[in-house]
Protein backbone atom coordinates (compact mmCIF):
# COMPACT_ATOMS: atom_id res chain seq x y z
CA UNK A 1 0.00 0.00 0.00
CA UNK A 2 1.38 3.22 -1.04
CA UNK A 3 0.56 6.25 0.81
CA UNK A 4 -0.67 9.28 -0.67
CA UNK A 5 0.94 11.41 1.82
CA UNK A 6 3.83 11.01 4.38
CA UNK A 7 4.35 13.31 7.34
CA UNK A 8 7.82 12.85 9.06
CA UNK A 9 8.64 14.72 12.49
CA UNK A 10 12.38 15.65 12.49
CA UNK A 11 13.53 15.14 16.09
CA UNK A 12 12.89 11.30 16.60
CA UNK A 13 15.57 8.43 18.41
CA UNK A 14 18.02 6.15 16.50
CA UNK A 15 16.74 7.80 12.64
CA UNK A 16 15.61 11.08 12.70
CA UNK A 17 13.16 12.64 10.13
CA UNK A 18 15.52 13.72 7.79
CA UNK A 19 17.49 10.13 7.59
CA UNK A 20 14.12 8.76 7.07
CA UNK A 21 13.52 11.14 4.12
CA UNK A 22 16.12 10.21 2.89
CA UNK A 23 15.50 6.87 2.44
CA UNK A 24 11.84 7.03 1.25
CA UNK A 25 13.30 9.13 -1.61
CA UNK A 26 15.69 6.71 -2.10
CA UNK A 27 12.85 4.22 -2.42
CA UNK A 28 10.99 3.57 -5.85
CA UNK A 29 7.31 3.02 -3.97
CA UNK A 30 8.09 6.42 -2.38
CA UNK A 31 9.77 8.50 -4.32
CA UNK A 32 7.28 10.48 -5.48
CA UNK A 33 5.04 10.53 -2.55
CA UNK A 34 4.83 14.20 -1.03
CA UNK A 35 6.05 14.60 2.17
CA UNK A 36 6.00 17.22 5.01
CA UNK A 37 8.19 17.62 7.59
CA UNK A 38 7.35 18.89 11.38
CA UNK A 39 10.49 20.03 13.53
CA UNK A 40 10.16 21.28 16.91
CA UNK A 41 13.50 24.02 16.70
CA UNK A 42 14.95 24.78 12.95
CA UNK A 43 18.73 24.62 12.33
CA UNK A 44 20.91 26.19 9.80
CA UNK A 45 20.59 23.90 6.80
CA UNK A 46 17.07 22.38 7.53
CA UNK A 47 15.65 24.23 3.93
CA UNK A 48 18.81 22.63 1.77
CA UNK A 49 17.80 19.42 3.73
CA UNK A 50 14.41 19.12 2.59
CA UNK A 51 15.23 20.00 -0.87
CA UNK A 52 17.87 17.23 -1.00
CA UNK A 53 15.94 14.47 0.57
CA UNK A 54 12.61 14.90 -1.54
CA UNK A 55 10.30 17.13 1.16
CA UNK A 56 8.02 19.18 0.20
CA UNK A 57 6.65 20.77 2.84
CA UNK A 58 8.80 22.01 6.09
CA UNK A 59 6.88 23.81 9.46
CA UNK A 60 7.95 23.86 12.83
CA UNK A 61 5.68 22.66 15.73
CA UNK A 62 3.72 24.01 17.26
CA UNK A 63 1.19 24.39 14.24
CA UNK A 64 -2.10 25.77 14.11
CA UNK A 65 -4.79 23.67 12.58
CA UNK A 66 -5.78 26.25 9.75
CA UNK A 67 -2.07 26.22 8.90
CA UNK A 68 -1.61 22.31 8.98
CA UNK A 69 -5.01 21.88 6.55
CA UNK A 70 -3.52 24.90 4.49
CA UNK A 71 0.07 22.95 4.16
CA UNK A 72 -1.62 19.54 2.90
CA UNK A 73 -3.66 21.71 0.75
CA UNK A 74 -0.95 23.39 -0.77
CA UNK A 75 1.26 19.69 -1.05
CA UNK A 76 -1.71 18.10 -2.55
CA UNK A 77 -2.01 20.52 -5.05
CA UNK A 78 -5.26 22.32 -4.07
CA UNK A 79 -6.33 25.61 -3.17
CA UNK A 80 -2.97 26.94 -3.48
CA UNK A 81 -2.64 30.40 -5.44
CA UNK A 82 0.00 30.31 -8.33
CA UNK A 83 2.77 28.33 -8.92
CA UNK A 84 3.70 25.87 -5.81
CA UNK A 85 7.53 27.10 -4.95
CA UNK A 86 10.05 24.57 -4.43
CA UNK A 87 9.37 24.47 -0.39
CA UNK A 88 6.58 24.61 1.02
CA UNK A 89 6.19 26.96 4.37
CA UNK A 90 4.00 28.64 6.50
CA UNK A 91 6.25 32.43 5.37
CA UNK A 92 4.87 30.94 1.30
CA UNK A 93 1.18 30.23 2.54
CA UNK A 94 0.85 33.51 3.84
CA UNK A 95 2.26 35.16 0.56
CA UNK A 96 -0.12 33.45 -1.14
CA UNK A 97 -2.99 34.60 0.97
CA UNK A 98 -1.66 37.80 0.84
CA UNK A 99 -1.21 38.19 -2.69
CA UNK A 100 -4.97 37.57 -3.41
CA UNK A 101 -6.60 39.76 -0.62
CA UNK A 102 -7.85 42.54 -1.62
CA UNK A 103 -6.64 45.53 1.62
CA UNK A 104 -8.79 48.19 3.15
CA UNK A 105 -6.40 50.87 3.67
CA UNK A 106 -6.86 54.60 5.25
CA UNK A 107 -4.52 56.93 3.93
CA UNK A 108 -4.15 60.26 6.47
CA UNK A 109 -2.08 62.62 4.18
CA UNK A 110 -2.71 65.83 3.45
CA UNK A 111 -0.19 67.11 0.28
CA UNK A 112 -2.28 66.34 -2.92
CA UNK A 113 0.64 64.92 -4.38
CA UNK A 114 1.76 62.66 -1.82
CA UNK A 115 -2.16 61.32 -1.98
CA UNK A 116 -2.11 60.83 -5.62
CA UNK A 117 1.26 58.83 -5.41
CA UNK A 118 -0.03 56.36 -2.73
CA UNK A 119 -3.33 56.43 -4.74
CA UNK A 120 -1.96 55.08 -7.41
CA UNK A 121 0.55 52.37 -6.23
CA UNK A 122 -2.63 51.31 -3.69
CA UNK A 123 -4.88 51.06 -6.33
CA UNK A 124 -2.54 49.24 -8.87
CA UNK A 125 -2.42 46.35 -6.84
CA UNK A 126 -6.07 46.14 -6.50
CA UNK A 127 -6.44 47.31 -2.63
CA UNK A 128 -9.36 49.67 -1.58
CA UNK A 129 -8.50 53.45 -0.18
CA UNK A 130 -10.04 55.83 1.76
CA UNK A 131 -8.58 59.76 1.72
CA UNK A 132 -8.00 60.97 5.02
CA UNK A 133 -6.65 64.54 5.19
CA UNK A 134 -5.69 64.89 8.88
CA UNK A 135 -5.72 62.98 11.73
CA UNK A 136 -9.57 63.80 12.86
CA UNK A 137 -10.85 62.83 9.75
CA UNK A 138 -9.12 59.51 10.47
CA UNK A 139 -11.04 58.81 13.37
CA UNK A 140 -13.89 59.61 11.83
CA UNK A 141 -12.97 56.97 9.22
CA UNK A 142 -12.60 54.36 11.79
CA UNK A 143 -15.15 54.99 13.61
CA UNK A 144 -17.84 54.37 10.60
CA UNK A 145 -15.35 51.54 8.90
CA UNK A 146 -12.86 48.64 9.58
CA UNK A 147 -9.20 49.12 7.90
CA UNK A 148 -6.71 46.33 7.61
CA UNK A 149 -4.27 48.78 8.05
CA UNK A 150 -3.90 52.77 8.17
CA UNK A 151 -0.84 54.82 6.59
CA UNK A 152 -0.48 58.08 8.76
CA UNK A 153 1.43 60.73 7.92
CA UNK A 154 2.96 62.34 10.74
CA UNK A 155 2.72 66.43 10.36
CA UNK A 156 -0.28 67.18 9.05
CA UNK A 157 -2.52 70.51 10.23
CA UNK A 158 -6.08 69.89 12.60
CA UNK A 159 -4.48 66.72 14.21
CA UNK A 160 -0.95 65.27 13.79
CA UNK A 161 0.15 61.61 13.07
CA UNK A 162 1.50 60.60 16.58
CA UNK A 163 -1.56 62.45 18.19
CA UNK A 164 -4.13 60.60 16.12
CA UNK A 165 -2.67 57.43 16.56
CA UNK A 166 -3.16 57.54 20.77
CA UNK A 167 -6.42 58.92 20.42
CA UNK A 168 -6.81 55.33 18.21
CA UNK A 169 -5.27 53.05 20.48
CA UNK A 170 -7.09 54.69 23.48
CA UNK A 171 -10.19 53.90 21.60
CA UNK A 172 -9.10 49.97 21.32
CA UNK A 173 -7.81 49.95 17.77
CA UNK A 174 -6.09 47.67 16.65
CA UNK A 175 -5.52 47.84 13.13
CA UNK A 176 -2.27 47.95 12.05
CA UNK A 177 -0.77 51.69 11.58
CA UNK A 178 2.27 52.97 9.34
CA UNK A 179 3.75 55.94 9.98
CA UNK A 180 4.54 58.13 6.87
CA UNK A 181 7.51 61.16 6.99
CA UNK A 182 10.08 63.07 5.58
CA UNK A 183 11.71 63.71 8.98
CA UNK A 184 14.15 60.45 8.34
CA UNK A 185 15.69 61.24 11.78
CA UNK A 186 17.38 59.14 14.31
CA UNK A 187 14.39 58.93 16.91
CA UNK A 188 11.55 58.89 15.01
CA UNK A 189 11.00 55.52 14.41
CA UNK A 190 11.28 55.39 18.01
CA UNK A 191 8.50 58.12 18.61
CA UNK A 192 6.06 56.43 16.39
CA UNK A 193 6.59 53.06 18.08
CA UNK A 194 6.05 55.01 21.68
CA UNK A 195 2.83 56.39 20.30
CA UNK A 196 1.69 52.93 19.02
CA UNK A 197 2.39 52.99 15.71
CA UNK A 198 3.78 49.49 14.31
CA UNK A 199 6.08 50.52 11.43
CA UNK A 200 7.45 52.96 9.60
CA UNK A 201 8.43 54.18 6.07
CA UNK A 202 10.04 57.54 4.93
CA UNK A 203 8.61 59.86 2.39
CA UNK A 204 9.21 60.01 -0.77
CA UNK A 205 7.69 57.14 -0.42
CA UNK A 206 9.36 54.34 -2.97
CA UNK A 207 7.13 51.52 -4.36
CA UNK A 208 9.05 48.34 -3.38
CA UNK A 209 9.37 49.85 0.02
CA UNK A 210 5.08 50.65 0.74
CA UNK A 211 4.76 46.96 -1.22
CA UNK A 212 7.13 45.01 1.39
CA UNK A 213 5.10 46.74 4.17
CA UNK A 214 1.54 45.55 2.65
CA UNK A 215 2.63 42.22 2.08
CA UNK A 216 5.75 41.58 5.07
CA UNK A 217 5.91 37.79 4.28
CA UNK A 218 6.86 38.50 0.82
CA UNK A 219 10.42 39.46 2.22
CA UNK A 220 10.13 36.24 4.62
CA UNK A 221 12.66 34.16 3.17
CA UNK A 222 15.24 36.94 2.39
CA UNK A 223 15.03 37.85 5.84
CA UNK A 224 15.76 34.23 7.31
CA UNK A 225 18.86 34.01 4.95
CA UNK A 226 19.98 37.45 5.65
CA UNK A 227 19.85 36.16 9.38
CA UNK A 228 21.63 33.04 8.61
CA UNK A 229 24.66 35.43 7.17
CA UNK A 230 24.39 37.07 10.00
CA UNK A 231 24.65 33.90 12.19
CA UNK A 232 27.68 32.83 10.32
CA UNK A 233 29.41 36.71 10.90
CA UNK A 234 28.76 36.96 14.50
CA UNK A 235 31.76 35.58 16.48
CA UNK A 236 29.74 33.60 19.84
CA UNK A 237 33.02 32.42 20.81
CA UNK A 238 34.54 36.04 20.87
CA UNK A 239 30.97 37.82 22.49
CA UNK A 240 31.25 35.13 25.41
CA UNK A 241 35.33 36.28 25.61
CA UNK A 242 34.09 39.75 26.64
CA UNK A 243 31.67 38.70 29.23
CA UNK A 244 32.34 37.42 32.96
CA UNK A 245 33.39 33.96 33.03
CA UNK A 246 32.38 33.79 36.62
CA UNK A 247 28.51 34.24 35.04
CA UNK A 248 28.92 32.33 31.68
CA UNK A 249 29.99 28.92 34.21
CA UNK A 250 27.34 29.32 36.63
CA UNK A 251 24.53 30.28 33.96
CA UNK A 252 25.37 28.71 30.78
CA UNK A 253 24.21 24.77 31.82
CA UNK A 254 21.09 26.69 33.72
CA UNK A 255 20.46 28.47 29.60
CA UNK A 256 21.04 25.39 28.08
CA UNK A 257 19.21 22.90 30.18
CA UNK A 258 15.87 25.42 29.79
CA UNK A 259 16.47 27.49 26.57
CA UNK A 260 14.00 24.62 24.74
CA UNK A 261 11.32 24.77 27.14
CA UNK A 262 11.27 28.58 27.18
CA UNK A 263 11.23 28.49 23.45
CA UNK A 264 8.22 26.19 23.69
CA UNK A 265 6.60 28.31 26.28
CA UNK A 266 6.87 30.83 23.34
CA UNK A 267 5.58 29.21 20.53
CA UNK A 268 2.77 27.79 22.57
CA UNK A 269 1.69 31.44 23.93
CA UNK A 270 2.08 32.16 20.28
CA UNK A 271 0.04 29.53 18.85
CA UNK A 272 -2.76 29.79 21.40
CA UNK A 273 -3.38 33.56 21.03
CA UNK A 274 -2.02 34.15 25.21
CA UNK A 275 0.69 37.05 24.00
CA UNK A 276 1.73 37.99 27.57
CA UNK A 277 2.89 34.41 27.94
CA UNK A 278 4.87 34.86 24.93
CA UNK A 279 5.94 38.08 25.20
CA UNK A 280 7.30 36.70 28.97
CA UNK A 281 8.97 34.18 27.57
CA UNK A 282 10.88 36.37 24.65
CA UNK A 283 11.97 38.93 27.43
CA UNK A 284 13.67 36.30 29.64
CA UNK A 285 15.33 34.77 26.77
CA UNK A 286 16.62 38.17 25.54
CA UNK A 287 17.56 38.88 29.22
CA UNK A 288 19.67 35.77 29.77
CA UNK A 289 21.49 35.79 26.01
CA UNK A 290 22.73 39.35 27.59
CA UNK A 291 24.77 37.76 30.25
CA UNK A 292 26.64 35.78 27.13
CA UNK A 293 27.10 39.38 24.76
CA UNK A 294 24.98 37.13 22.46
CA UNK A 295 23.67 40.47 20.24
CA UNK A 296 21.90 38.87 17.64
CA UNK A 297 20.03 36.83 20.00
CA UNK A 298 18.90 39.58 22.14
CA UNK A 299 18.03 41.54 18.85
CA UNK A 300 15.39 38.74 17.63
CA UNK A 301 14.20 38.08 21.03
CA UNK A 302 13.61 41.84 21.51
CA UNK A 303 11.86 42.16 18.08
CA UNK A 304 9.29 39.68 18.88
CA UNK A 305 8.47 40.90 22.23
CA UNK A 306 7.86 45.00 21.44
CA UNK A 307 6.10 42.94 18.41
CA UNK A 308 3.73 41.33 20.86
CA UNK A 309 3.19 44.17 22.87
CA UNK A 310 1.68 46.07 19.66
CA UNK A 311 -0.10 42.96 18.66
CA UNK A 312 1.74 42.63 15.85
CA UNK A 313 1.83 38.96 15.92
CA UNK A 314 2.73 38.26 12.42
CA UNK A 315 5.82 40.58 13.04
CA UNK A 316 6.77 38.03 15.94
CA UNK A 317 6.01 34.83 14.01
CA UNK A 318 8.24 35.85 11.29
CA UNK A 319 11.13 36.62 13.53
CA UNK A 320 11.21 32.91 15.35
CA UNK A 321 12.59 30.81 13.04
CA UNK A 322 15.23 33.78 12.96
CA UNK A 323 15.64 33.36 16.92
CA UNK A 324 15.31 29.71 16.53
CA UNK A 325 19.05 29.89 14.46
CA UNK A 326 20.61 32.04 16.36
CA UNK A 327 20.12 30.39 19.34
CA UNK A 328 21.10 27.17 17.76
CA UNK A 329 24.53 29.16 17.01
CA UNK A 330 24.85 29.82 20.92
CA UNK A 331 24.26 27.01 22.27
CA UNK A 332 26.33 25.46 19.64
CA UNK A 333 29.70 27.02 21.00
CA UNK A 334 28.87 26.97 24.43
CA UNK A 335 29.41 23.33 24.02
CA UNK A 336 32.39 23.78 22.24
CA UNK A 337 33.77 25.71 24.83
CA UNK A 338 33.42 22.96 27.28
CA UNK A 339 30.58 25.33 29.03
CA UNK A 340 28.19 22.70 28.67
CA UNK A 341 27.95 19.15 28.06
Amino acid sequence: LVPQLIVLDAQMPEMDGFMLAARLRDDPRTTDVPKIMLSSGATRGDAQHCRENGITAYFSKPIAQQELLAGLQAVLGTEYQGARPELVTRHSLRESRELQRVLDVLLVEDHPINQKLAVSLLDKWGHRVTLAANGQEALDHVARQNFDVILMDLQMPVMGGLEATQRLRLAGCRTRIVAMTANAMEGDRELCLDAGMDDYIAKPIKADELFALLHPSRLADTVAAEAAAVVEAFDYAAALGEVDPEIVEVIAPLFVEACPDDLARLKQGMAEGDLALARRQAHTLRGLAGNFGAQPVVREARTIEEALQRGAVDVARDALPVLEVELAALIEVLRERGQVR
